[in-house]
């Protein structure tokens, strides 16, 4: 039986806004199983990306525990934080988050140039998963220089340098065409079949339709749970 690999205890995260207190995330429970594809829906502003921010320790929680596989996020510091994302969490961003004045493969290896690994190792792991994705003729080309779709498997490539535990996954298709929304759907598949606990957050029910379970938020709360 799968173990949690994600425990969010009563975790609520307010901003103040013009005077008014926001409840971005309010007071939400959520356990996570490791190999577990969970996808999340909801409108904008009811609290998904902040959600993944808090697992990711890119934010802190105003109260409640997370725990992910087995640390307790509450006892970080900066360093330990960043240590804990390069080693434990991919990232794939709506916005591809792609440095312009960097080639393709240079993008690929900064998670494990940041993490000191051997430069020649690195190079043949981004080859091999850009080949896989077929960006094997864009290795030295700019941002500038690619299609969205081909921007987003970069981003997917970068996302499983380190080898991950988690991939957090943040509208991945929003900007893509139809064609290149499918070619990046198969690949999330292919994340959670080779045992990556996927978090994915999408409005497109196609990236969704293989997840194990599908919640949706509605003013930082969990509403709803399919599956």
């Amino acid at each position: 039986m799968a173990t949690n690999i994600i425990n969010m205890n009563n975790v609520s995260k307010t901003y103040l806004k013009n005077s008014h207190v926001v409840k971005a995330v309010d007071n939400v429970d959520l356990s996570v199983k490791r190999g577990e594809f969970l996808g999340i829906m909801g409108m904008s502003g009811s609290g998904k990306t902040t959600l993944i921010n808090l697992i990711a320790g890119f934010d802190t929680p105003t109260s409640g525990k997370i725990m992910v596989d087995g640390f307790d996020l509450s006892t970080f510091n900066d360093e330990q934080f960043s240590q804990f994302r390069n080693k434990k969490i991919g990232m794939v961003f709506q916005q591809f988050n792609l440095i312009r004045e960097f080639n393709v493969l240079q993008n690929v290896i900064v998670p494990s140039i940041i993490a000191n690994k051997d430069y020649s190792t690195i190079v043949e792991i981004a080859r091999r998963l850009l080949y896989e994705q077929g960006l094997e003729a864009r290795l030295f080309h700019y941002p500038n220089e690619l299609s969205g779709g081909e921007q987003q498997k970069v981003g997917i490539a970068r996302s499983l340098m380190n080898d991950p535990t988690i991939v957090l996954v943040d509208e991945p298709t929003a900007n893509l065409d139809r064609k290149s929304a499918e070619k990046i759907a198969g690949m999330l598949e292919g994340m959670h079949n080779n045992g990556k606990t996927l978090i994915v957050i999408s409005h497109d029910q196609n990236i969704l339709k293989n997840a194990n379970r599908v919640i949706t938020m509605e003013y930082g709360q969990l509403i709803h749970s399919t599956k």
